[in-house]
C-alpha cells in the first residue's frame, strides 16, 4: 500500500514539475487527482456548499495536539479512533435547542464516542447577590424526538450542577444516544439543554439559557463531536497493483530523480551532487502539494505533506548502511553468484512508515479530522 502511494505521489510531482511532456500532462494529472481522491476516500466530495466558515477552535486545537504542522502524527494512539467529525448546530430561535445533521456519517464508520459541546457564559452580575455568595443551578440535557423546538421531549440524558459564576465549555457524553440515532436512521432528533432547579439561596429567576453566540464569535457555537473508526480499508485493497508494466505505460524512469525543484537555480547543482552519491538504498524527498491538485480551498491543515520515497539498488554485498534484513542479504548473495535464476534481487522499500492527519471541510462544511496510516516513508531498507 505504501509503495503504491509513493508512486502516485511521484506521478503528481512529475506532472507538476514539467518532466512529463505537455500533451500527456492533462490526462495524467486528471488520472492522478482521481487516484488521490480515491486514496483519501474523498471522491464523493464536491465542495459546492459555499464559502467554509471558520473551523471550530476545538478541531484546530485537536489537530495541533495529535499532529505536527506537517501533518505527521506525534504519537500513535492519542486519537480515539482514526476520524473525528464535528457538527455545528443548526440555527434555531430557541437558544436551548440544538439540531445536528448527521447524514454525512459513513456506513463504514463505527462511533466510539459522541460528545455534545456547549459553551456556558458567566451569569450577569445583576442576578447575583451583593455578598457574592456562590449559587448553583442544574444543567440538564434532554433528547428531543424531532428536529424542532416543539418536538416531544424524550428522556433525560445527562445533568450537572454548576456555579452561576462559572464560564467555559460543557462536554456531555451522548455516545449511546447518537449510536441509537445512527442505527435507527433517526435523522430528525435533537437535544434540549435547560438550566433549572437552583441549588442554594433563591434567585430572582428560574431559567438561564446556555448562550450559543457572543459578539458573533462562531468559535463558541455548540458542537456535536463524533470520534469514529472508519472500517473501510480504502481503495487500494481492491485496486490495481502498481507493477512495472503499469509504470512503463506512464513513462516513469526506473529510478526517479530528486524532484525537489522548488528552487530552479539549485536544480543543476543538485543533480551534479547526486551523481557522486552511491546508488544504494536510501530515502529521497517527495512533497505532495495540495494546492497544485486543487485541494487548498477545503483542506485546512496541512498544506501538503512530505511523502518521500525509496530509491537505489540493493546490490551485493549489503552492508549495515543499507539496513537490510538477513533475508535480503542472503538473496543478494544468491543473485550475485547466480545460484538460482528464479531468485530476484532484493528491493529498496520503506522500512518505517508514518501516518498523517488531515483537517478538512466535508460537503456540508463540517470540519473533519482524519488519520491516514502508512503515508510517509520515514526510512528505507533492502527487503
Amino acid at each position: 500500500m505504501g509503495v503504491a502511494l509513493l508512486w502516485k505521489s511521484l506521478l503528481f510531482l512529475l506532472c507538476c514539475s514539467g518532466i512529463l511532456s505537455t500533451p500527456h500532462r492533462s490526462w495524467k494529472m486528471k488520472m492522478l487527482i482521481d487516484e488521490m481522491e480515491r486514496l483519501f476516500n474523498m471522491e464523493e466530495l464536491d465542495h459546492k456548499s459555499g464559502t467554509p466558515r471558520r473551523p471550530p477552535t476545538f478541531m484546530t486545537n485537536l489537530f495541533r495536539r495529535v499532529a505536527y504542522p506537517s501533518g505527521i502524527s506525534k504519537t500513535e494512539g492519542i486519537l480515539i479512533g482514526n476520524m473525528v467529525r464535528s457538527f455545528e448546530e443548526k440555527v434555531h430561535i430557541n437558544h436551548s435547542h440544538f439540531f445536528f445533521n448527521l447524514s454525512s456519517v459513513g456506513k463504514y464508520e463505527k462511533i466510539l464516542r459522541a460528545e455534545l459541546h456547549v459553551f456556558k457564559f458567566r451569569q450577569s452580575q445583576k442576578f447575583l447577590n451583593e455578598d457574592k455568595s456562590l449559587h448553583y443551578n442544574r444543567v440538564e440535557v434532554h433528547e428531543l424526538l424531532g428536529s424542532t423546538p416543539e418536538a416531544e421531549r424524550g428522556s433525560l440524558l445527562k445533568s450537572r450542577n454548576l456555579s452561576l459564576r462559572s464560564e467555559g465549555w460543557l462536554v456531555f457524553d451522548v455516545t449511546q444516544t447518537v449510536n441509537d440515532w445512527i442505527r435507527g436512521n433517526l435523522s430528525h432528533r435533537s437535544f434540549l439543554v435547560l438550566t433549572t432547579q437552583n441549588v442554594g439561596p433563591p434567585l430572582n429567576y428560574n431559567y438561564h439559557r446556555t448562550d450559543r453566540k457572543w459578539k458573533n464569535n462562531e468559535n463558541r457555537n455548540s458542537l456535536l463531536v463524533l470520534f469514529t473508526q472508519n472500517e473501510d480499508q480504502g481503495p487500494l485493497r481492491n485496486g490495481y497493483m502498481m507493477n512495472s508494466s503499469y509504470l512503463e505505460s506512464l513513462g516513469l524512469p526506473e529510478f526517479p530523480p530528486n524532484l525537489n525543484v522548488s528552487h530552479g537555480i539549485r536544480k543543476t547543482r543538485s543533480i551534479a551532487k547526486n551523481e557522486s552519491i552511491p546508488k544504494g538504498c536510501q530515502k529521497a524527498p517527495l512533497y505532495v502539494d495540495f494546492e497544485k491538485i486543487g485541494w487548498s480551498k477545503w483542506v485546512i491543515s496541512p498544506k501538503g505533506y512530505q511523502a518521500n520515497y525509496c530509491r537505489g539498488k540493493c546490490l551485493f554485498p549489503l552492508g549495515h548502511g543499507a539496513e537490510a534484513s538477513n533475508h535480503a542479504c542472503f538473496l543478494s548473495f544468491v543473485v550475485r553468484f547466480k545460484l538460482d535464476p528464479n531468485v530476484s534481487r532484493p528491493s529498496c522499500v520503506p522500512r518505517k512508515l508514518n501516518s498523517i492527519n488531515l483537517l478538512y471541510y466535508d460537503d456540508f462544511n463540517n470540519v473533519v479530522l482524519k488519520q491516514y496510516k502508512d503515508m510517509v516513508a520515514d526510512s528505507c531498507s533492502c527487503q
